[in-house]
C-alpha cells in the first residue's frame, strides 16, 4: 500500500471512530432523556469532526496531508471502533445507567487524548495544521466536559 493510500486508509478509519461515538452518543441521548442536551451536543461536535476529518481526504489527493513514520497503528482503531459498537448494542438492549455512559463516554474520550490518534497526521500547510489542532484540542474539550459530568453525577450518586 502506497503512502497516499495509508494516509486515506487511517482517515477512514477515524471517521468511522468519530462516526460511531457519535451514533453512541445519540442512542444516549434517546435513552437517558435526562441528559439528552449534554449527549446531542457531544453528538454533534462528533459529527463535526468526522467532517473536518472528510475534508481532509481531499488534501491527501494533493499530498499535502500524510502519516507520521510508526505513530499509526490500524489495530487500536479498530479495537476502540469495535468496543464503541459494542457499547451502543449494550445502550439499545439495555438502557444504561448515567453513571456507566458517563464512565463509558470518559474511556473513549481519553483513550482518544492519551493516544493522541491525531498526532498520526501531519502537514506543512498551515490551514492543514489548524484543522489538526482543533480536533486534537476539541477531543481534550471533550473528555474535560465528560469527566466534569462524570465527577458530578458521582458526586450525586454517593449523596443519594
Amino acid at each position: 500500500m502506497g503512502a497516499r493510500e495509508q494516509t486515506l486508509s487511517i482517515l477512514t478509519l477515524i471517521i468511522s471512530v468519530e462516526d460511531a461515538i457519535g451514533d453512541l452518543y445519540r442512542v444516549y441521548a434517546a435513552v437517558l432523556p435526562e441528559r439528552r442536551d449534554f449527549w446531542m451536543r457531544l453528538q454533534n461536535d462528533e459529527r463535526l469532526h468526522a467532517q473536518w476529518v472528510r475534508d481532509l481526504m481531499a488534501r491527501v489527493q494533493r499530498d499535502e496531508l500524510t502519516i507520521r513514520e510508526g505513530r499509526f497503528s490500524p489495530e487500536s482503531f479498530e479495537v476502540l471502533l469495535h468496543y464503541i459498537r459494542q457499547r451502543i448494542d449494550e445502550a439499545k438492549a439495555a438502557p444504561p445507567k448515567p453513571l456507566e455512559a458517563l464512565t463509558v463516554a470518559k474511556d473513549i474520550e481519553s483513550t482518544i487524548v492519551e493516544r493522541a490518534f491525531f498526532e498520526v497526521l501531519e502537514s506543512d500547510d498551515r490551514v492543514l495544521q489548524q484543522i489538526l489542532r482543533n480536533l486534537h484540542l476539541n477531543t481534550e474539550a471533550h473528555a474535560a466536559q465528560v469527566v466534569r459530568r462524570w465527577r458530578e453525577q458521582v458526586a450525586f450518586e454517593q449523596l443519594a
